[in-house]
Formats: C-alpha cells, sequence, structure tokens
C-alpha cells in the first residue's frame, strides 16, 4: 500500500507518516492513505473507528499560513498517550503528566507527617511506581535535551518550563518519601529520598532509549534511520541524529535471528542438554562431573574455557584443551575493556573450538566437548541467541556443525570446586591478565552497562 508515505504501529494503533513541501500535497497523500487502509480493512474484516483518525501536520516555520484545528477540537494529536501538537513543543503532553503524577503525590504525602507515617521505603517505591513513571511516560519521545550544539555556541531549546513543572512533582514526592519539614532545602531532599533532579533523569530515559536501537530488527523504521546517519554523520541535525551520533561503537543485535514464533528449545530442554544444576548443590554437581569426565571415550576432546574481568576493567579468555587426560593445547588473549565476563566466556568457548577443530587430535576424535561455568553462556552456545554477543553465538553453532567429524557437545561445569581443567583455564587467563588491552567495539551489555555508570 503506497510508497511515498511510512506506516508504522503498535497493536491496534496505526500511524500514517507523510513529508513534503506542500502543506496541500501532504494532506492529499495522508488522507489517500487512509482511504486505501479502510478500503483494505474493509476487504479483510477489520474495522477502522472514523472518531479515532485525527490528523495533524506538525510545523516549526508556519508564517502566514492558517492550519485549521484538529478534528478532536484539540490543539495536538493522542498517539500512545504521548500528545503531539502542530510545533512539537510537548507543552499539552508535560502539563498533563504533571498534573496526573502531582494528583498521585499528594495523597501519598498524606499518608504521613513529620511524626509518623507509613515507612519511607515502601513510600519510596510507591513514589516510583505511580507517580515517577507517569511524570516520564514517553520522555524518550519528548525530551530533546537542555541544550543542543550551535554554530558557534550551544543553544537553548527552550525546555526550562517542562524542568520546573516536572521538579514540582519531584519535589512533592520527596516530601511524602521523608519525614521533613517545609522548609527543608531542596538539595537535601534529593539526597536524603535518592530522587535525581529532573533534566538527569530525563538525560538517563533519553540515553537508555537510544541504546535499545542496537537491538531493533533491520526492518524497523528507527533501525533504517539509525544506519543512514552513521553512514553520513554530518547529514542529520535533527534530535535523533544527534543521539545516534553519541552512542560508542557497538555491536547490533538482530532479535529476528530467533523470532519468538519459532519452535525451539525450552529452557527446561537446554538445561538437560548440558546437564544444568536443576535444584543440585555445586558439591553434588561437581562430583557429577568428576564422573562423567572419568568416563569419557579416550580420543574425546574436552575444553575447558573461562573468560574474567579485572577490578581495572581489563578483561581476557583463556582456555585448556586435553585429550585421554593430557592437555594438548592451551591459549589466552586480552580483550576490550568494553566487553562483559559474559562476552569473554562466550569468546573462550569459540576460540577453544576453533583451536581444537584444527589440531591434529581432532582428526581421531569422536566428540569434543565444550565444558564452562557460566550456565548462560552454556544454553546459548548452540541455540539461536537474540541478546549480547550474537555474532559469537552464532559463529560458535556454524564452526559446531562445519565438524563432521563428531559432534560437539556442551557440558556446564561449577564454579570454584577443585575441577583440575577449570582451575587451569582461570590460571591461564591470569598470565595474560597484565597484557595490553586492544580496542574494539563495545558488546551489548557493556553500552548497557556504560549508561548505567553514567546515571
Amino acid at each position: 500500500m503506497g510508497e511515498d508515505t511510512v506506516k508504522f504501529g503498535y497493536a491496534d494503533d496505526v500511524a500514517i507518516l507523510a513529508a513534503s513541501k506542500s502543506l496541500t500535497d501532504n494532506v492529499k497523500r495522508i488522507t489517500s492513505r487512509v482511504d486505501e487502509i479502510l478500503k483494505w480493512g474493509t476487504s479483510e474484516g477489520i474495522t477502522f473507528e472514523p472518531d479515532q483518525d485525527p490528523n495533524t501536520t506538525p510545523t516549526v516555520n508556519i508564517g502566514n499560513l492558517i492550519i485549521k484545528e484538529l478534528n478532536n477540537g484539540r490543539p495536538y494529536l493522542r498517539w500512545l498517550g504521548i500528545l503531539f501538537d502542530k510545533k512539537l513543543s510537548f507543552k499539552w503532553h508535560v502539563r498533563e503528566l504533571v498534573a496526573k503524577a502531582m494528583t498521585v503525590a499528594k495523597a501519598l504525602k498524606s499518608l504521613g507527617n513529620s511524626m509518623r507515617g507509613v515507612p519511607a521505603n515502601l513510600l519510596r517505591q510507591a513514589a516510583e511506581v505511580c507517580v515517577l513513571k507517569k511524570a516520564y511516560y514517553g520522555a524518550e519521545t519528548w525530551w530533546p535535551g537542555r541544550t543542543r550544539p550551535g554554530k558557534e555556541h550551544r543553544t537553548n531549546n527552550g525546555v526550562d518550563n517542562h524542568i520546573n513543572l516536572l521538579a514540582k512533582v519531584m519535589l512533592e514526592c520527596a516530601r511524602a518519601i521523608l519525614p521533613v519539614w517545609r522548609t527543608t532545602n531542596t538539595a537535601t531532599l534529593y539526597r536524603e529520598s535518592g530522587l535525581r533532579p529532573p533534566e538527569i533523569e530525563l538525560d538517563n530515559i533519553a540515553l537508555t532509549a537510544t541504546v535499545r536501537t542496537r537491538r531493533l530488527d533491520p526492518y524497523h523504521p528507527l533501525a533504517w534511520r539509525s544506519e543512514w546517519i552513521q553512514e553520513n554523520p554530518n547529514s542529520f541535525k535533527s534530535r535523533y541524529a544527534r543521539r545516534i551520533a553519541s552512542l560508542r561503537p557497538s555491536e547490533q543485535i538482530n532479535p529476528l535471528a530467533a523470532p519468538k514464533w519459532t519452535e525451539s528449545e525450552t529452557r527446561e530442554e537446554v538445561l538437560d542438554r548440558i546437564h544444568g544444576p536443576k535444584n543440585r548443590t555445586k558439591s553434588t554437581t561437581a562430583v557429577d562431573f568428576n564422573n562423567f569426565y572419568n568416563l569419557l571415550p579416550r580420543d574425546d576432546i574436552v575444553i575447558f574455557s573461562d573468560g574474567s574481568k579485572q577490578a581495572n576493567g581489563s578483561t581476557g579468555y583463556g582456555f585448556v584443551e586435553y585429550q585421554n587426560n593430557y592437555k594438548i593445547c592451551e591459549g589466552s588473549f586480552a580483550l576490550e575493556k568494553m566487553k562483559e565476563v559474559y562476552n569473554t566466556k562466550a569468546i573462550a568457548a569459540l576460540e577453544g573450538l576453533r583451536a581444537a577443530i584444527v589440531s591434529i587430535e581432532a582428526r581421531i576424535a569422536t566428540d569434543i566437548w565444550i565444558c564452562l561455568d557460566n550456565i548462560e553462556v552454556a544454553t546459548r552456545l548452540l541455540s539461536n541467541s537474540i541478546g549480547s554477543s550474537q555474532k559469537i553465538f552464532t559463529s560458535f553453532r556454524q564452526l559446531a556443525s562445519s565438524w563432521l567429524n563428531g559432534t560437539v557437545r556442551i557440558r556446564w561445569v561449577p564454579g570454584h570446586k577443585d575441577i583440575a581443567g577449570n582451575e587451569a583455564a582461570n590460571k591461564v587467563i591470569k598470565a595474560n591478565a597484565a597484557l595490553p588491552q586492544p580496542k574494539g567495539a563495545y558488546s551489548y551489555t557493556g553500552l548497557r552497562r556504560e549508561t548505567k555508570d553514567h546515571r
């Protein structure tokens, strides 16, 4: 249906976006697409409510042009709970949210005073869930930041009124949480209640939302736009472009690599396959693993892999390979600081398997066993992953299927239980912990951690 407009939606809400240099052309495009959708709905047996389809033309510079009021009689369009006005100032949206949040904040404040009342920790939980979530709803959409880069200096975005309104809500929440007097200063209220000023909270919400774009499917409109911005960073000056450009280089995750509607192993089946703990103690699982290891065919290759992150942020991985109880290979390498322990363990398993397959001993091996002490990595090594280190897991799965001599198997090992192979892998990592750290892109978990550290 139509190629000159963009259509996107959520659940049963559909939005049609059209852009042109003429208001008349824009209205014609949108109207024709609405008619087209209504006809399509009729043919498919879907009914759209005509009273629920207002349209608006956002514009900043309208000159002498007069745009008639919306059909709903209001100066804004509501979509997914966000009020879009013509100039995208979102003043109506912020006013409405502040009014609703203030009502709840005052209700919480009435539950206590400086002498008695509900415990402060419970009031803080209620304030976060019932007030702050309401006040900051959709902030990733409407918050542009206090300033933006200009030609010579930073330009004010004119959001001081938004910040002042939200600050009143935050202070009302702080007074509801704490048994304080009316004259208590603002800095004390923020510090003792654990709440943050609106500007800091809004910036964090916007940054977190930008990080989430790294795991959008490749057909998502925001994913397309992000790719265009990264290819031509100097050609885009929008608010979204500034956010994308500020992101550190990081991995892109494709959630459609393992869509929810496809059949896959259940977690219980995966835990059975890797011999997970399943309500057993670590001591019991350690004994079970040693018994299993002693009964393995002598031609099988067993790889103990591990990864770590030091206190200074440096990361690395290592692996040790055995055949018939003899060490045949070992390796350890330093990784980028922007990796997390989860990522290092996944890389260790991949590199250990790669070294085993090209070794001479693999020619007589029946099976290759990957043994590691991280249960989350173990469950994903032979499965489709839609999380961090997706490319690593995909490469591991492809490499395992390419080895035709036998089967690559995964076995979970309880950590810190004096299992010889696991301890040997730990020693190999420590030997190279002081090596120079290479530079590279952030993993998705590393990028999220970086975002949290900025809070």
